[in-house]
This record gives C-alpha cells, sequence and structure tokens, in this order.
C-alpha cells in the first residue's frame, strides 16, 4: 500500500502474467517494495474488450466467465 497509488490498483509481473489474456495492463516499471526490493509492478486498467460487457470495462461477460471457468 505505501508503493501504491490513490485509486489504481498494481499487480507483480506473475500476477499480471497470468491475467494478461483477458486484462488490460500498464507496465509501472521496477518499484522499490518494502522489505522485498525492487520489484516489477503494473496498473491493472480493466478487462479487455473482448471479456467485458458492453465494452464496459468493469462488467465481465460470458466470454471471460468462461475463460475463469477453464483456469481454475
Amino acid at each position: 500500500e505505501s508503493s501504491g497509488i490513490d485509486g489504481r490498483i498494481q499487480v507483480s509481473a506473475a500476477c499480471a502474467a497470468l491475467i494478461a489474456p483477458c486484462f488490460a495492463l500498464e507496465p509501472r516499471g521496477p518499484v522499490n517494495l518494502k522489505n522485498k526490493g525492487p520489484m516489477e509492478l503494473f496498473f491493472l486498467e480493466g478487462l479487455k474488450p473482448g471479456y467485458s460487457e458492453r465494452n464496459t470495462p468493469q462488467v465481465p461477460n460470458d466470454a471471460f466467465q468462461a475463460f475463469y471457468r477453464e483456469r481454475v
């Protein structure tokens, strides 16, 4: 939280690799995290158009639900 920016969600490179097929991500670059050191982070921008309801990046559609069900 101390390295975050108000109103934005940041994820690690490992998380970004897992969610990149469905989510738009903006590279933030390396950030020095407490007790971890430098870590590559990304901002989560929302669902990609093919996975969002009526191209609303906050509302998942059936394609996202199917993608998610295949992986859990």
